[in-house]
């Protein structure tokens, strides 16, 4: 492959590491240990392209968490043990350092996980790795593909939540903190409790969370599956008309995107709060899916 990173983009360079190594295009690594199943995933947020100037150092800690437990979600894991790599400025003070830790603790105790180690180094820009280790039965275990004609696409949560709680905090110099869209896009929820539900249910043919926007989503799920998406756009629930075009190509939602049995969605309802989308169909038959959404290569 010729030219730049940002050329082959996100996508395309993800594509070309599974070349390398024997690596599935999944939302975390999956290792058969003893009679059951590791999930191992790592996320990377950097200070410039991941935290808004308004973001806490809590909640770049909470944020932390949140991405990498949202992997774990999206194959219908129980998350279990993190490490995390800190690289800070010498000059961050210790009381910001304090207030990190803080937010990497609150969002793990909430959810269960521990924080067993990792690695502390100076860096010119704030960069925050995490690692998660979860666990799963094989039979429990939902991948991207899964999905067939005939099943129904359903998400949870509101989308293009995060993209317009972004486009607040650089319109607006007085924002409230507590705003549904401003905590979304800084301390965002991971769906745990809700993938384990969903894979134990047995009713879930694929899933990924939708760390990146709706389309491109729904285009790896596409490519994983061999399947195409009908998708009714006036069903994708969000908070205000004026967000659905950014609940397509804005990144930061870290909502569930899943596909269901239709014989099975009355029964998953009365457990688990999501909303239907659209359906499967023949691939090559569904909606023209951009698979650029949110970009790490092609942000400019």
């Amino acid at each position: 492959m010729n030219g730049l990173l940002r050329d082959a983009g996100e996508r395309g360079l993800i594509e070309l590491v599974s070349s390398y190594f024997e690596c599935e295009e999944e939302d975390c690594a999956i290792v058969k240990f003893g009679g059951e199943y590791l999930l191992i995933s790592s996320d990377m947020l950097h200070q410039k392209t991941d935290f808004p100037p308004q973001t806490t150092p809590y909640q770049m800690g909470w944020s932390l968490v949140a991405v990498n437990l949202s992997d774990i979600a999206a194959m219908g894991g129980k998350p279990l043990f993190m490490v995390n790599a800190l690289g800070l400025p010498g000059d961050f003070k210790i009381e910001a350092f304090e207030e990190l830790l803080s937010g990497i603790n609150a969002c793990a105790s909430r959810f269960g996980v521990r924080v067993i180690g990792g690695d502390l180094d100076s860096h010119e820009e704030i960069t925050l790795t995490g690692t998660v280790i979860g666990i799963s039965n094989e039979g429990q275990i939902v991948r991207r593909s899964g999905a067939r004609v005939g099943d129904l696409v359903c998400v949870t949560g509101n989308l293009g939540s995060a993209g317009g709680g972004l486009r607040l905090l650089e319109n607006e110099k007085d924002f409230d903190r507590l705003n549904p869209l401003v905590k979304a896009l800084l301390e965002p929820m991971p769906r745990v409790e809700e993938g384990l539900m969903l894979s134990g249910s047995g009713s879930v043919t694929s899933m990924t969370d939708i760390s990146d926007g709706l389309s491109v989503s729904l285009a790896d799920l596409a490519r994983a599956s061999r399947v195409g998406f009908k998708i009714e756009e006036e069903r994708i629930p969000v908070y205000s008309d004026e967000l659905l075009a950014l609940a397509w190509s804005a990144g930061g939602d870290y909502e569930l995107l899943f596909t269901v049995v239709p014989e099975k969605i009355d029964e998953l309802e009365r457990i688990v709060d999501f909303t239907v989308i659209g359906s499967a169909v023949e691939e090559g038959a569904g909606d023209k899916l951009s698979p650029l959404g949110y970009d790490h290569f092609r942000r400019g």
